[in-house]
């Protein structure tokens, strides 16, 4: 591959380098070939570049002495190079590699109008810091490069269109912020696997598929990465995500499922791996409907905050929580799992050696991210939070720890799931449960009092309480409550020390 080495000195008062150039930008050649135009390139100047040998131009930006400015300006729109280079369509493409030196910290790399069909890739993993920001009217840009460094942001003011950048070893920062793509015409990126994070401000983007063999998921961030995605904006990927941080006031739609991950199962679709809040104006779409697809999965010490819409979040077959996994719930049925807006909930490890396993996990209704409680459990309308899940599968010996926190849950079934029937599975009771508030259809199949109670424990007081719903059988489900309702004489009691109460403050008065 032949370069041709382009530095681009910055003036004190314009910062700009570009193949198009402003009054008082110097290029200094390095290299045996050199523009048709002169060294200084005035206004009105557009520098043309014959040779088809250089395929690859690395301009370095720099700045005069006593500079301070700390940005650059590359218009490739301006300038034209030989069609030989590089062709995609039917327009040219510009491979540059851009060096960032002397105190500079950003380019904006401009790709021109629609009229304009020069497009540009820009190799990224020469760069070890400094952000990138293209800008532009088409989709005229391509990231070149199979690893991104931590200190580097990208972000695209105009469209992107690179479906073929596969990057393993994705790190810094990757930023959409443009307004030119529709949901079913939006920026394009390949497989993505790393520690780096996304932030789609405005705009959407969608990668493309994996493959179906041992490639894993379209998008696996790790390490501390974060999805960032606002209100209006939406993510898509076919082949399953995996995210550890997220903040969800937009879209996510996920399709196919994920292979050859780190726990040796290829039927997870969607993993969440250590915070995430869905906010009240975030959709999520994994596959809903789709029985043929499996689980959505909330990894050991994860904690899922959802204060989306009622049915505003849809999964497929099952929400997944493993051992250590917190569910948070502030606002009523968000979460469903097909077309007549069932939730199911499975409390089971996700092992290495099989699917499920014993695990210990966490439900909390009304509760803020940082697991302190609200003082008023209410919904985003100011309706009390009530939640209903059709299924809770419980694997063998599992346990999961309730907070109700004054809300309202009812239970379609508690049932178990796994091989080992003899084993028995836990609900406990974390916080102060009144009657009512907690209720439950079918408990497992059983049909004493007895039985159910040997499935329940208590942590908030001594004594726990079941009773059937109906005073008189099974038929009518399950009131489980730790809170006990006053008898007769306790409830006289208590309005006669309200009244005494009262007069002492009449008195006093």
């Amino acid at each position: 591959m032949k370069k041709l080495f382009i530095l681009s000195t910055l003036s004190t008062m314009l910062a700009v380098g570009s193949f198009g150039a402003e009054t008082g930008t110097v290029i200094n050649k390095n290299g045996s070939k050199g523009w048709t135009k002169a060294d200084t390139w005035l206004d009105g100047d557009i520098p043309t570049y014959n040779d088809s040998s250089i395929d690859e131009f690395v301009i370095t930006f720099s700045r005069e002495e006593g500079s301070t400015s700390t940005e650059a300006y590359l218009d490739i729109a301006k300038g034209s190079i030989n069609s030989g280079i590089l062709n995609y369509g039917n327009g040219v493409s510009y491979i540059l590699t851009p060096v960032l030196a002397d105190g500079i910290e950003t380019v904006t790399i401009n790709g021109g109008s629609t009229s304009n069909n020069s497009k540009c890739q820009v190799k990224i993993d020469s760069l070890t810091s400094g952000k990138l920001i293209f800008t532009g009217n088409k989709d005229k840009f391509y990231l070149n490069g199979n690893s991104m460094a931590t200190d580097v942001t990208v972000e695209f003011q105009a469209k992107m269109n690179n479906s073929g950048w596969n990057c393993s070893g994705f790190k810094g920062h990757l930023i959409i912020n443009e307004s030119q793509s529709t949901a079913s015409d939006s920026n394009k990126i390949g497989r993505l696997s790393g520690t780096g994070s996304i932030s789609i401000l405005k705009g959407h983007l969608t990668t493309t598929k994996a493959s179906s063999s041992g490639s894993g998921s379209s998008v696996n961030l790790q390490g501390s990465s974060m999805l960032k995605i606002n209100a209006g904006s939406s993510f898509t990927t076919s082949s399953g995500l995996k995210v550890m941080n997220g903040d969800i006031a937009g879209a996510i739609n996920v399709d196919g499922w994920q292979t050859g991950f780190s726990k040796n199962v290829d039927n997870i679709q969607f993993t969440m791996g250590s915070k995430i809040i869905f906010r009240d104006t975030a959709t999520l779409n994994v596959a809903a409907g789709d029985t043929t697809k499996s689980r959505t999965y909330i990894n050991d010490g994860a904690v899922v905050v959802s204060e989306a819409g009622a049915g505003a979040l849809k999964f497929n077959q099952a929400l997944q929580l493993d051992s250590g996994a917190t569910l948070i719930m502030n606002t009523s049925n968000a979460i469903v799992n097909d077309e007549s807006g069932n939730t199911k909930l499975l409390v089971s490890n996700y092992q290495t050696s099989s699917f499920d396993g014993v695990a210990n996990a966490n439900l909390k209704f009304g509760y803020d991210i940082d697991d302190n409680k609200l003082e008023t459990p209410v919904d985003t309308n100011g309706d009390a939070i009530v939640n209903d899940i059709a299924n809770l599968d419980m694997y063998d010996a599992s346990t999961l720890n309730l907070w109700l926190n004054g809300t309202t849950l009812n239970i379609g079934a508690v049932s178990q799931t796994g091989s080992d029937s003899s084993s028995i599975f836990t609900l406990m009771l974390q916080d102060d449960v009144e009657r009512g508030s907690l209720f439950v259809q079918d408990f497992n199949g059983l049909t004493t009092l007895e039985d159910v109670e040997t499935y329940i424990s208590n942590v908030s007081g001594e004594d726990f309480f079941v009773e059937f719903a109906n005073g008189i059988s099974a038929d009518g489900g399950y009131y489980i409550y730790n809170v006990a309702v006053p008898e007769p004489a306790e409830w006289a009691m208590i309005f006669g020390a309200i009244a005494l109460s009262f007069v002492a403050y009449r008195r006093r008065k």
